[in-house]
């Protein structure tokens, strides 16, 4: 079997494989359930952070958005990488470089197109979170 075939499974088996190994453990409290404090009215069916306040559920949706555009942004870095590979072992296959081009173009323009909406929901959720809260709004939310 032809090595350059293998090489882009190896390559994604070991960014893989070293990604499981940077997970760090989680090291909860054995006094847990003895630590616990019971829950008013008021916070009950909200999520909480880490200093244990309840969390407002706009700010909850924005979180979820910013970490689901985070990832497409990972995956428009390794399909950029991915096409430079290609392009870089395509020993003058003008199919294999016209693929890797289109396929770099692509995944720019969808890169432009995830950082101006991660930008969008910063802003939009800075200036609800201002308007709601009735602090004082930024300069350009007003």
């Amino acid at each position: 079997m032809n090595i350059t075939k293998l090489l882009p499974v190896i390559m994604m088996t070991i960014f893989l494989v070293a990604g499981v190994l940077l997970i760090q453990p989680v090291l909860a409290d054995s006094n847990l359930i003895d630590d616990q404090v019971g829950f008013d009215d008021n916070s009950i069916g909200k999520a909480f952070d880490q200093n244990g306040d309840p969390l407002d559920p706009r700010e909850i949706v924005v979180n979820i958005l910013k970490l689901f555009l985070t990832f497409l942004g990972v995956i428009s870095v390794t399909l950029i990488i991915y096409a430079g590979y290609m392009w870089m072992t395509a020993m003058g296959n003008d199919e294999k470089v016209g693929t890797a081009k289109k396929i770099i173009t692509r995944t720019i323009f969808g890169l432009v197109i995830i950082l101006f909406s991660y930008a969008l929901v910063s802003y939009i959720s800075t200036c609800v979170m201002d308007v709601a809260t009735d602090s004082q709004a930024v300069w350009l939310c007003n």
